[in-house]
């Protein structure tokens, strides 16, 4: 049985950083989605991404010509200053995140690996700690749940995917920093 090593106060802290940023991150992009799915349904059609949205959203809001009431014009505006509200958020988290990488040696360390910045590496930092716990780097990555799983009998090894359990948030990031 493996145990569990207690976190330390700078970890539970570091760790709380992430959780409120990605909240936010997620609500972000559900107001952004939300957005456009409302404009869809009036027939103006937006690209995907937040920048697409940002761009248009104050045109749309002022342009009379469009066939907006004044109530759905009202929503859009209170969905515009929710939008505007939550990235410099985002931004001060970010901020925050990068200062405890440039202060931690072991995030220092890790940033040197190719797709991987402040954020995977103070996210790493938090959730795993020094890395004492495990005896190898199969077996860490089997606790974020990056390695497949292994139905192998009668000298016939079958690895059907991976296997999606562990930590999500971990093996997003680092999935996102290998297609970077």
């Amino acid at each position: 049985m493996r145990f569990v090593p207690i976190k330390s106060e700078e970890q539970l802290d570091l760790q709380a950083l992430h959780r409120v940023r990605e909240r936010w991150v997620m609500r972000r992009t559900a107001v952004v989605n939300q957005i456009r799915g409302l404009l869809l349904e009036r027939g103006l059609t937006l690209p995907k991404g937040r920048r697409y949205v940002e761009e248009a959203l104050p045109r749309i809001l002022e342009d009379a010509e469009l066939p907006l009431s004044g109530s759905f014009r009202l929503l859009l505006a209170q969905l515009k200053l929710e939008l505007e509200q939550l990235s410099p958020r985002i931004d001060q988290l970010d901020v925050a995140i990068l200062e405890r990488a440039k202060e931690d040696e072991a995030c220092q360390r890790l940033t040197t690996i190719p797709g991987v910045g402040p954020v995977t590496a103070t996210a790493v930092i938090a959730a795993v700690g020094n890395g004492s716990a495990f005896g190898r780097g199969r077996d860490l990555a089997a606790g974020i749940g990056m390695v497949p799983g292994e139905h192998s009998s009668g000298g016939k090894q079958t690895l059907p995917g991976i296997s999606k359990r562990g930590n999500s948030y971990l093996r997003r990031l680092f999935v996102q920093g290998a297609r970077s």
